[in-house]
């Protein structure tokens, strides 16, 4: 039987000390709380095994540590999800694979993690695994994405597409907070998508599938804020990962 297998990423801050970020500790309210309530549906639906990697853990080491420690376990048909919630940032394109320029990273504590690394990352899952990684960060609508041959979002729309993945065996699935032009909100302390997201879930109560489940938070997320999330998929084929219910195995 399959299994799930998650993994929860959340700073309210980095160090201030480490190189990349020069001083700025880039303070946030919601972060943990959010990797908490994306731990915490994990765990309702049973998972195999649901880690926590918050503030000074989340290194950039601790985090390929518990990465591959997952990987190790997983076999064909299992569900692996990865969350990130903190501050997301892009940095100068040095190999010309962005249209724009510009890579987009995840702000880990002690240093930055580019889109070209994570994307690394999935090519090493083998075929027959299933990856669904969601993140409320800033620019997080690019961070997997590496064809970007398909153009613009229709504004206030954002993007359900599946995309090119060249050499990813395993099947990836993305939720993003918003377009990798814009930034993520926080309200009440929490990240605006995240909130959202777990409304819609309510505790399980959701009926449909990974686009319905997009569609839905999509409705919800007020146009005066200027984020609009994104829902991307691509590499292996396995037409069945889109049509379950999102987060269950």
């Amino acid at each position: 039987m399959a299994k799930g297998y998650s993994l929860h990423i959340g700073l309210n801050e980095v160090d201030p000390e480490a190189e990349q970020y020069d001083g700025w500790a880039g303070k946030l309210a919601g972060p943990e709380a959010d990797a908490h309530t994306m731990y915490n549906i994990a765990r309702g639906l049973n998972y195999e095994c649901s880690l926590l990697l918050l503030g000074n853990k989340a290194t950039r080491a601790n985090f390929y540590k518990e990465v591959k420690n997952i990987q190790a376990k997983l076999q064909k048909g299992d569900l692996f999800l990865l969350t990130f919630a903190g501050h997301g940032g892009q940095i100068p394109d040095k190999n010309g694979d962005e249209m724009d320029g510009l890579d987009e990273t995840w702000c880990l504590y002690d240093a930055q993690l580019v889109d070209d690394e994570l994307y690394g990352l999935l090519q090493t899952f083998e075929t027959g695994i299933r990856i669904l990684i969601v993140s409320d960060s800033c620019f997080s609508g690019d961070i997997l994405r590496k064809d970007e041959s398909d153009g613009d979002p229709i504004f206030g729309q954002g993007r359900n597409d599946k995309i090119d993945l060249p050499n990813v065996k395993a099947s990836v699935r993305l939720l993003a907070s918003c377009q990798e032009h814009e930034t993520s909100k926080e309200v009440r302390g929490r990240g605006l998508f995240t909130s959202i997201l777990e409304e819609t879930w309510d505790e399980g109560g959701f009926e449909g599938n990974y686009h319905d489940f997009y569609d839905a938070i999509v409705s919800e997320m007020p146009f005066n804020y200027d984020q609009t999330a994104n829902h991307l998929w691509g590499g292996g084929e396995d037409t069945d990962f889109g049509d379950s219910t999102p987060f269950v195995v």
